[in-house]
């Protein structure tokens, strides 16, 4: 039916359309909505994945430090922090004794005390030098302090025995404090002579002497020891003043370690009250009142022996060394530095997503990964057993996550905008003008289709009208697709009377052809009785053909249509066959090497016709005086038929499409215009017999392949 509109052409009317009208847009916006969700789900699987491997680095990077820490608590370095627990929880300065690995210091060597303290990583760090002040870690090497250290000063100015003036030279002052009371040392430097030509050796006399001027019956103490040596070479070259660098070495006696000692038969070591102990030490120079060294200056820091302990523990992450006798506290707790900042909104989002996350692994996995977050180990060591435990927390692997998470979002959120963009673009300039334009043709579709009666009556310009495609006047894919439907519609029924006449004429012309062929041939029949030979072979295979293309409208379709029947043949004969009789089809210099008989199922003539085209297609394109040569290749279950040609290649691109109905180059060799049907004729009939045809590009030509299976004599 068709209803008037006011102003507008007439339409044609249509019930709404269904889903299946609507399904390829259904399919497009679903797509874009699963490409959506698959942007995101596919970043939490990332975000999963890095969580599973960063907790899985995690454990293994704990086990490492774990042993890193073992290592380095095994070696003197480490050792003094296992000794020295209480140096973390007290100033630097003024300093007090460490305890160190050591039983005793050989202070009268440089070279070993140096080594020693080196080793040991006990000294404190100064601007202009550095200073170590223990003692021995075996209470029956005597009670001593060892104080050993270096600075750089100018040439050491050495006292000459009986002067009591000390200020005009090189003297070391040391303090010793202890519960309010004050212990002076005073000890300058007294030159002692050395074949050594590189250093300058001395010793230092130790006054119990708080000043300058010693008493007139003042004797150095006995149980001081001290010495330095001072390097001649200076470290500035350029300076106007030429400083060395200068070690020294003192052993100081106390006397409250000798009482205590004395006191117990298994006295104990190291003292309770060592932390009580401060010293002062001070370098003093000729005529000066102000220090070349003094360890209560600004700017001092721990051994890094004591300091570097921290340093692999990471934030959250606990160290705690117990010691395993009885009565003792923790000997030493230490913790990674935490991150002090304060997250924003989103990133506490980020970091509730990855902590919700599930780290999907294998029972066992999970398991070694639970136990591994508390790692213990003992050591052992003269003054008594320590138990190692290093805590790991996952609150840092978190924190990072969530750092890569907040990254990982802005690229995630970055894709899905241009998703949504990309997908807004294309709904409002291309689906919304093409579900328009479907609407249209689908009501002239169903106007057609529902009223077939009064549609034979009705114009085709009227339903080209309905359609209104004046609206698509855009040069896009829409506006190209309303043009070219108008157009469709204004010449679908000519072409299509048109095409149903050709076909009527074209029927009844083959027909007129066979039937006017088929009455000579079999006249030539019965002229040509014997089957035997040679002429009557050729007209029974002409009779062939026209039975095949009898009462077609083409020839593709007659081939198509033909039905062969296959017998067993000898595929060597057949192909010698060939070979001798292809002059009589106009084609020579055809050479076969006959061998061995083998069977194949196939039908002769149609097998004869293929070959006999593929021969014509060779000798059309063969160097002039070159020869064709046939082949047979017997395989396992398969023949080969191999007819190869010297002459030029075919395109790379024209060998998929040779055998294609209709696929020529249109080369005129004989007043006539090839069809290009010929290649075409072959793969039907090899493909009919069950097997497949190919050509190949040879060094110097082509080959054409024919590929039948091969069967035994007895299934003749």
């Amino acid at each position: 039916m068709m209803t008037d509109q006011p102003g507008n052409a007439s339409r044609f009317s249509m019930p709404k359309l269904g889903i299946a009208a609507l399904r390829g847009r259904l399919i497009f916006r679903t797509v874009f909505l699963l490409l959506m969700l698959a942007t995101i789900i596919l970043a939490l699987i990332i975000l999963q994945g890095e969580k599973i491997r960063a907790y899985q680095n995690y454990h293994r990077n704990l086990h490492k430090t774990h042993a890193t820490i073992l290592a380095k608590l095994r070696h003197p370095s480490g050792q003094l922090a296992l000794l020295n627990p209480d140096i973390f929880e007290q100033p630097i300065t003024p300093l007090r004794p460490l305890l160190l690995p050591y039983a005793a210091l050989d202070f009268s060597d440089h070279n070993k005390s140096q080594q020693a303290i080196e080793v040991a990583g006990c000294a404190i760090q100064y601007p202009n030098g550095d200073i170590c002040i223990g003692i021995g870690s075996n209470p029956y090497a005597g009670g001593f302090v060892y104080i050993l250290g270096q600075f750089e000063t100018t040439d050491l100015i050495s006292r000459v025995p009986g002067v009591l003036d000390l200020r005009n030279v090189h003297r070391l002052r040391v303090t010793m404090h202890y519960r309010g009371e004050a212990t002076h040392w005073n000890a300058p430097f007294e030159h002692i002579e050395d074949k050594n030509l590189y250093i300058t050796k001395g010793k230092l006399a130790g006054f119990l002497e708080e000043t300058d001027q010693l008493n007139r019956r003042a004797k150095p103490n006995k149980e001081f020891r001290g010495w330095i040596w001072q390097y001649r070479d200076c470290n500035d070259e350029f300076s106007h003043t030429c400083k060395h660098t200068t070690y020294y070495s003192v052993r100081l006696p106390v006397k409250n370690f000798s009482k205590a000692l004395l006191k117990k038969k298994r006295p104990v070591w190291p003292p309770e009250d060592l932390a009580d102990y401060k010293f002062d030490v001070m370098l003093m120079a000729p005529l000066s009142d102000q220090p070349v060294f003094d360890s209560n200056q600004e700017n001092v820091s721990l051994p890094y022996a004591l300091s570097g302990l921290a340093e692999p523990l990471l934030s959250g992450e606990t160290l705690t060394i117990s010691s395993k006798r009885a009565g003792k506290r923790d000997a030493l707790t230490l913790s990674g530095e935490p991150i002090i900042e304060k997250p924003s909104a989103y990133f506490e989002t980020l970091q509730k997503v990855v902590n919700w996350m599930p780290v999907i692994l294998r029972s066992h996995q999970q398991t070694k990964m639970a136990e591994a977050l508390t790692l213990q180990d003992t050591l052992k060591h003269s003054t008594g057993n320590y138990q190692v435990t290093l805590t790991g927390h996952l609150s840092s692997v978190d924190k990072e996550l969530s750092v890569m998470a907040e990254r990982v979002t802005w690229v995630v959120l970055a894709m899905l905008t241009a998703i949504l963009l990309a997908w807004l673009l294309v709904e409002f300039s291309f689906l919304r003008r093409l579900t328009l334009l479907t609407k249209r043709a689908a009501e002239v579709s169903y106007s057609m289709q529902s009223h077939a009666s009064e549609s034979a009556e009705t114009d085709l310009s009227d339903r080209v009208s309905a359609l209104h495609l004046e609206e698509f006047k855009a040069s896009d894919e829409v506006g190209i697709l309303a043009n070219s439907l108008r157009e469709l519609l204004s010449r679908i029924q000519q072409d299509v009377q048109r095409a149903k006449d050709r076909a009527e004429q074209d029927k009844d012309m083959w027909q007129a052809v066979g039937h006017e062929i088929m009455s000579p041939l079999q006249s030539l029949m019965v002229l040509h009785p014997d089957q035997d030979s040679q002429s009557h072979r050729y007209v029974n295979r002409m009779l062939q053909a026209v039975r095949v293309l009898y009462g077609h409208a083409s020839p593709s379709e007659a081939v198509e249509a033909a039905n062969l029947d296959l017998e067993v043949i000898d595929a060597n004969a057949f192909m010698a066959q060939i070979a001798e009789n292809a002059h009589f089809a106009g084609i020579t210099n055809v050479t076969f090497n006959s061998g061995q008989s083998v069977w194949v199922r196939a039908n002769p003539f149609s097998l004869e016709d293929a070959l006999t085209h593929i021969l014509n297609n060779a000798q059309r394109y063969r160097k002039a005086n070159t020869p064709i040569n046939l082949k047979l290749v017997s395989n396992e279950t398969t023949i080969e038929l191999h007819v190869e040609n010297e002459g030029e290649q075919i395109a790379e691109e024209k060998l998929a499409r040779i055998f294609d109905y209709g696929m020529t180059d249109k080369v005129d060799t004989t007043d006539e215009v090839q069809r290009g049907q010929g290649l075409f004729v072959s793969k039907s009939y090899v493909t009919k017999m069950g097997g497949q045809i190919q050509a190949r590009n040879l060094k110097n030509g082509v080959v054409f392949i024919i590929h039948l299976p091969k069967v035994k004599r007895l299934d003749a």
